[in-house]
């Protein structure tokens, strides 16, 4: 399968998600988040660091500090948090094609996109907390499923 979505941007998406799944008043840390989704300690730090910057996530210091959602899960939609961490392929590249292939190809491609962003837009990290839930609940009666 074609990767469109990088491992920084399932990261971001997984770390909410994980946060979205811890008590409201609890923050975690960034090697215990790693620990949890079974990443990179280090890449994950790098993602929690531009989850703050633009503003998905607040850190707190101290011994009880990490960090937390900045927002309500369900506020949280998908398609805002890709767009932080996947490239934009409109500054790259220069106007509409000359060559009839390349359009054909432009089109499809643009089309791809467009469905992966709406997808994207109606996901919320809520959603996917509430997925998570429902999936560990059926395991813990259903061990192996």
């Amino acid at each position: 399968m074609i990767a469109i979505v990088t491992s920084q941007a399932e990261y971001a998406v997984a770390a909410l998600v994980e946060l979205a799944l811890a008590p409201r008043d609890e923050s975690l840390r960034s090697p215990e988040i790693a620990r949890r989704l079974e990443v990179p300690a280090a890449s994950l730090e790098q993602v929690m660091v531009r989850l703050r910057r633009h503003g998905f996530v607040r850190s707190y210091r101290g011994a009880s500090g990490g960090y937390a959602l900045a927002h309500l899960p369900e506020d949280i939609v998908v398609a805002d948090v890709l767009q932080v961490f996947l490239p934009t392929r409109d500054a790259q590249r220069p106007g509409p094609p000359d060559v009839t292939v390349r359009q054909v190809v432009r089109e499809r491609l643009d089309g791809l996109e467009a469905t992966l962003a709406e997808s994207a837009r109606d996901l919320r990290i809520g959603d996917l907390a509430n997925r998570a839930r429902e999936r560990n609940d059926a395991m813990a009666y259903m061990p192996g499923l």
